[in-house]
């Protein structure tokens, strides 16, 4: 009986700690929603959005159908670059898998050959961009 339940114990700390250690082995992938964001195009507050952040600081901002930004914005708050990758259904399914895996197919707003220069501003709580409508966009955090 000992014997047994010893097996039992054994088993579960082997589960917990295979578990702990996939979760350690991912932790760069993952994101975190935020919740507390304000989205603001111009003068007209949005709502059709998500935004998660990266351990590293790196915010991804999915607008969903019927924003008239759309699309998914990736701010690299280090290199101070906005960044729109192509596969936005492949980033909309798998959310936790980003910045630091943007294909190189991925466009750099801030390259020449963009249309508009995303201006890129990051203050206290609060960061600006200008979308690829050319239309001025302003995240609140409330901390």
């Amino acid at each position: 009986m000992k014997k047994k339940m010893v097996i039992e114990i054994g088993v579960i700390i082997a589960i917990v700690m295979f578990i702990a250690i996939i979760f350690w082995a991912v932790r760069d992938r993952f994101w975190w929603r935020v919740y507390n964001v304000r989205v603001t195009c111009g003068e007209e507050e949005l709502k059709n959005f998500n935004v998660y952040k990266h351990r590293n600081g790196d915010l991804l901002i999915i607008w969903r159908d019927g924003e008239k930004i759309g699309g998914l914005y990736i701010i690299k708050m280090k290199s101070g670059h906005v960044e729109l990758p192509n596969s936005n259904q492949f980033y909309q399914f798998s959310s936790c898998l980003l910045t630091d895996n943007v294909p190189f197919e991925g466009v750099s707003m801030n390259s020449s050959k963009s249309d508009v220069a995303p201006s890129l501003e990051v203050k206290s709580n609060e960061v600006s961009f200008t979308a690829l409508s050319g239309e001025r966009v302003n995240l609140y955090f409330n901390l």
